[in-house]
């Protein structure tokens, strides 16, 4: 049985594996000094506007969703799902989508006026659950890099937990 649950500070290695398993998807290099700041950015925030969301199947990490709220400056709040990623072995199980109703609640009880998610190319099987669980193509994003990240040069202090 999978259960869909908020994360905790213990499943910080497990979800790491799962970033990894995207990054290795979406031919994108994996930082994980920035994926540490990200996590702990989420999980030590009082004013409870990320969400993150883990489901377990057996005791085993097999999904991870991360969602944010944004106030746009009209005062406009948007939730915004950042990542889905879900292991290798679990998909087609069901997972994301047990995922994403959890996170469409909780931005829903955060009173958001809409909830966005970007689509990578690559992930062709996502844009498919997202358009089945009610969400609507907009547009398209295209990028163009003028340099190298900035985040390698992200360095957190030595105690911050």
């Amino acid at each position: 049985m999978i259960e869909v649950r908020r994360f905790k500070k213990t499943d910080i290695e497990a979800a790491k594996r799962l970033m990894v398993q995207l990054c290795e998807l979406t031919n994108t290099e994996f930082n994980e000094e920035r994926w540490l700041w990200s996590i702990k950015m989420r999980l030590y925030d009082a004013l409870k506007k990320n969400g993150m969301f883990v489901a377990m199947e057996n005791d085993n990490l097999i999904g991870l969703l991360m969602a944010d709220i944004t106030i746009e400056p009209t005062g406009a709040s948007n939730g915004y799902i950042k990542s889905v990623i879900i292991d290798e072995r679990a998909r087609g199980k069901g997972v994301g989508q047990k995922l994403l109703k959890e996170a469409i609640d909780y931005l829903t009880t955060m009173d958001v006026d809409t909830i966005l998610v970007n689509v990578r190319g690559e992930t062709e099987r996502a844009r498919k659950l997202y358009e089945k669980m009610g969400f609507k193509e907009l547009y398209r994003v295209l990028q163009y890099t003028v340099s190298k990240s900035k985040a390698g040069d992200l360095t957190l202090p030595s105690d911050y937990v």
